[in-house]
């Protein structure tokens, strides 16, 4: 066994260099040069120790695989976006959007859908603080409805009457608030939020498919697009609400919650028709102030 090693380590030395196979210049060669420790032989021969044999011959360890990059992941990055402030709009894409939305207002299925919806949610939303919302219905032929409880107040039912109407221009004026401070994504998320607020309280399919669509569109949008693309949108989306929510009721009909109206306050259906036109004007010129002056 030891004339056996020593074969081995002999062609192992004569592997690594001609110095090493010898071995009067391997003890001081490669001893000095590699920090190997010289030791002698069994038979009195001096030879360089070099690793066992069972080391040089296993194999090399794999690499390990590197751990997950420090970096945030698309949520973080979505909710980071959300709180901070983005590059203004520039004045082009302001007006650009704005005639769009005026172009495409009435005629555009998208934007009606926008509207009722909005105008539902605001007599949802305020259902939900003053009594107990029971249902909300946006049929495909018809009036879209929304019913409170039947224990609720007056004057909550006075209330929840006087927001219909103003409902478009209200969510309108609290964008146009959020873009003036540069905060396009935030608005995107919070029209995400307030749809699936509406969506969990609507009882027919029609309904559910729309707000279901208008939901599942902003969100494609706030996740997996760039921030001018959400930047434009919530533009075109604010504006749509602003002018569209004036439309909703520039015609001066009278319509179901004027009746209801005049029913619980003894006051014309006519004003409360006027009344609505005024506000919802109102918040245009001042909507629109704020999203072209910043």
């Amino acid at each position: 066994m030891r004339a056996v090693q020593g074969s081995l380590d002999g062609a192992v030395g004569a592997s690594l260099g001609p110095d090493v196979g010898d071995p009067a210049v391997s003890v001081g060669h490669v001893g000095r040069s590699q920090g190997w420790t010289p030791r002698h032989s069994p038979g009195g021969t001096m030879t360089a120790g070099l690793l066992p044999l069972s080391v040089l011959l296993a194999p090399s360890p794999a690499p390990s695989e590197p751990g997950p990059a420090a970096t945030p992941g698309r949520l973080e990055e979505v909710m980071s976006n959300i709180a901070e402030a983005q590059p203004s709009a520039p004045t082009w894409l302001v007006i650009c959007t704005g005639l769009a939305a005026l172009g495409l207002s009435g005629s555009f299925v998208f934007i009606d859908w926008l509207v009722s919806a909005s105008h539902e949610g605001a007599h949802a939303v305020m259902s939900d603080f003053t009594s107990k919302l029971e249902w909300v219905k946006i049929p495909l032929n018809g009036n879209p409805g929304t019913k409170p409880s039947d224990d609720t107040g007056h004057l909550a039912s006075i209330a929840i009457g006087v927001v219909g109407y103003i409902g478009p221009s209200l969510f309108g004026l609290l964008g146009a608030v959020l873009l003036a401070h540069d905060h396009p994504v935030a608005v995107l998320w919070l029209a995400i939020v307030l749809f699936a607020a509406l969506l969990w309280n609507i009882t027919n399919p029609f309904g559910f498919v729309v707000v279901g669509l208008l939901g599942g569109f902003v969100l494609v949008v706030a996740w997996s697009t760039s921030i001018r693309s959400q930047t434009t949108v919530a533009y075109l989306m604010v504006w749509s609400l602003l002018i569209a929510g004036l439309g909703d009721v520039a015609k001066l009909a009278v319509k179901s919650d004027h009746t209801r109206l005049r029913e619980l306050t003894w006051i014309p259906a006519r004003i409360w028709a006027l009344s609505h036109l005024a506000f919802c004007a109102y918040a245009l010129y001042l909507g629109g102030r704020m999203l072209l002056t910043g």
